[in-house]
């Protein structure tokens, strides 16, 4: 005795077409962004500027600002002076100001505690 099997509902087959289409051309665009991201991956490395810290601004935007060099200055006045030029700055570019911030630019952890606290006025 023979069976039959069953037949399938050609609106079904013609969903299952259409779907492989569409994971076919996913499939596709996933491959190009690949390589456009390890292409941009790439790109970062070798632009890497040591001195350069880059910040988000609350606009979403990224802002691009120099370290501050390593000195060694007699008294904290001309350091909290170089800090509170650095935080104007900040403001006006509509950045976050947090202590983490500050010290991604090179100044040091004791200037960044005395400027929080007020030990040292602006």
């Amino acid at each position: 005795m023979k069976r039959k099997l069953p037949e399938v509902d050609p609106d079904l087959l013609s969903r299952m077409s259409v779907l492989e289409a569409q994971m076919h051309t996913l499939k596709k665009k996933q491959k190009t962004d690949e390589k456009t991201s390890i292409e941009d991956l790439e790109e970062k490395m070798f632009n890497f500027d040591p001195n350069k810290v880059t910040l988000m601004s609350k606009d979403g935007r990224a802002m691009t600002y120099t370290k501050q060099p390593r000195l060694r200055d007699k008294d904290d006045e001309s350091r909290m002076q170089r800090l509170v030029i650095m935080v104007a700055q900040l403001v006006r570019d509509n950045v976050k100001i947090t202590n983490d911030n500050i010290r991604k630019l090179g100044f040091g952890t004791r200037i960044v505690n005395k400027w929080a606290k007020g030990v040292i006025e602006e």
